[in-house]
């Protein structure tokens, strides 16, 4: 037997003390106020309330007990998080727990209106685990959690997707992804395609010589279109464009060239990275 650390007998969450221990799965006893679970579940916690209170505030001394046979800890955790509209920033459960909540939330009869913990749990999971979180928050439908996902999905190759993430996905947020990844890829190869504007010819840099900075802008630009992918860092643009920065003896054509460079780093980095 344990006893869960924000659900104690001695927690202050509500002014009456707990009448009712919830106890899971896994023999973890949580304290809690039966007239505050019945103001936000639409079905006496799936008939686990005891009837005769169910409307009332707490007021006795001696706890009535019941037992939640199919809910482990971690997920009556966070079903009673959003009972009760606590902050839960310091949660750290694993996708299993995370998916079992969604049904778990459903069973008590627990409104999508309170689901705000369990959301901020999965925005929090999401740059370690951003395909699980993803197809989660599409198969609820929980647009805000998939778009917190989508930029860490960048990287992704969608081919590599298996039936089953596929499946859970669905087709709406599947499409979502795929134009996301589409629209920047074409986006960014259209931002390669001017070269940078050259400078008044000198006597040592002439016209012809500047055509050269243009060819070698060319090359560099066609060698990142063939490897673009929707996650192209600045940082890597920045690093192709050095070679030609290296190799000009005209300073007028390095600052042409670094102009160049900081406009298209500028506009790939105001590209949505979001469904």
């Amino acid at each position: 037997m344990s006893i869960s650390t924000v659900f104690a007998p001695d927690a202050e969450l509500d002014p009456a003390q707990p009448d009712l221990v919830l106890i899971s799965a896994d023999n973890v006893f949580f304290y809690v106020h039966t007239y505050r679970v019945s103001l936000i579940s639409t079905n006496s916690f799936a008939s686990l309330l005891p009837p005769k209170t169910a409307a009332t505030p707490a007021s006795m001394t001696i706890p009535t007990s019941a037992t939640a046979p199919t809910s482990s800890a971690d997920v009556l955790n966070i079903v009673l998080h959003s009972v009760y509209g606590l902050p839960c920033t310091h949660l750290c459960p694993s996708i299993p727990t995370l998916r079992a909540s969604f049904p778990a939330l459903e069973k008590y009869g627990i409104p999508p209106s309170t689901h705000e913990p369990l959301h901020v749990l999965l925005r929090a999971a999401a740059p370690a685990t951003p395909l699980d979180v993803y197809a989660l928050a599409a198969a609820h439908d929980i647009a805000p959690v998939a778009m917190a996902a989508s930029p860490y999905l960048l990287s992704l190759a969608l081919s590599t997707l298996s039936e089953a993430q596929a499946r859970e996905i669905g087709p709406r947020y599947l499409l979502k992804l795929i134009q996301l990844h589409t629209n920047r890829t074409d986006t960014f190869k259209r931002l390669l395609l001017a070269p940078p504007k050259g400078h008044v010819p000198t006597p040592r840099c002439e016209e012809q010589q500047q055509r050269g900075l243009a060819r070698a802008w060319m090359l560099v630009a066609a060698q990142l279109a063939w490897d673009v992918n929707p996650s192209t860092s600045t940082h890597e643009i920045q690093v192709a464009f050095r070679r030609i920065a290296d190799s000009l003896t005209c300073r007028q054509c390095a600052e042409c060239l670094h102009t160049r460079v900081q406009e298209l780093v500028t506009d790939w980095a105001g590209v949505k990275r979001t469904i």
